[in-house]
């Protein structure tokens, strides 16, 4: 069957080319008693001359095994869009586009939250994260509070520091998925907003960091987020308050609030 096909596209590629059968074996190279032999479906060429062959009449090994002219290659598949399968994902899941909807009760802005500190014992840290709203959905970024590393360990640097998230609306308060890039883990914030005497407006809630238990580690806190006023001095204030705290130099009720056991 190989030879039969090979014979006849060697007829076919000297007719298309428009050479004689003579011609082709003269600028191949080749003995008339061995091309005649190609011909005649007795014999085919070694790797060598297979490869010779192919570039002289511009095709390539499937000269041995189909017949010519060749049926054009599949296209490749086309490549899937970036995150297509987190897309997919969220489609089975169910997140509909109102999670993403505007949420009156979390509103774009800078806000400072407490919470206790998952590696340092004793300990609240107290950072700056902002909310922000781009064309369909809600997104968060922030950092983690510097700590210093442990003895052998190198000093985490800022990008390692950094998290992002999306901002989900709920029936009853907010829940953010955080993405921790540098350690590929993922943490989430449940939070809903405290009506009280406070002059600010205040959010309480608990978060989450995606990992295994280890001695001396919390995955599990409270927290308590305070919406920043949008002045650009009240911002930059409370950047330069971030940091770690022992629960005497913070407020006493968030202070409270964070230590009572979940």
């Amino acid at each position: 069957m190989v030879l039969g096909v090979f014979a006849a596209n060697l007829r076919r590629l000297c007719s298309s080319r428009g050479v004689t059968l003579a011609q082709a074996a003269r600028d191949l190279d080749l003995g008339k008693v061995q091309f005649q032999r190609f011909l005649r479906a007795e014999s085919f060429p070694k790797p060598n001359l297979l490869h010779r062959i192919c570039l002289y009449f511009g095709t390539d090994a499937r000269i041995l095994t189909e017949a010519w002219p060749f049926a054009a290659p599949p296209p490749p598949p086309a490549e899937a869009p970036p995150l297509a399968g987190l897309v997919q994902a969220a489609r089975y899941a169910g997140l509909s586009p109102a999670y993403f909807d505007p949420d009156p009760g979390l509103p774009d802005g800078h806000y400072t939250f407490f919470r206790r500190s998952m590696s340092l014992g004793g300990h609240i840290a107290r950072s700056v994260v902002q909310i922000k709203t781009l064309e369909q959905c809600r997104i968060l970024r922030a950092y983690d509070v510097p700590v210093a590393p442990a003895p052998g360990w190198p000093p985490r640097r800022l990008r390692d520091r950094e998290f992002r998230g999306m901002v989900l609306r709920q029936a009853v308060g907010t829940t953010i998925l955080l993405v921790h890039e540098a350690s590929q883990a993922l943490s989430s914030i449940y939070l809903q907003p405290q009506t009280s005497h406070f002059a600010d407006t205040r959010y309480y809630g608990v978060t989450n960091y995606g990992r295994m238990s280890q001695p001396e580690v919390t995955n599990t806190t409270r927290v308590v987020w305070i919406a920043v006023p949008p002045r650009l001095s009240l911002i930059l204030r409370a950047h330069r308050a971030r940091g770690l705290y022992k629960p005497d130099a913070v407020p006493q009720d968030i202070a409270d609030f964070l230590l009572h056991p979940l």
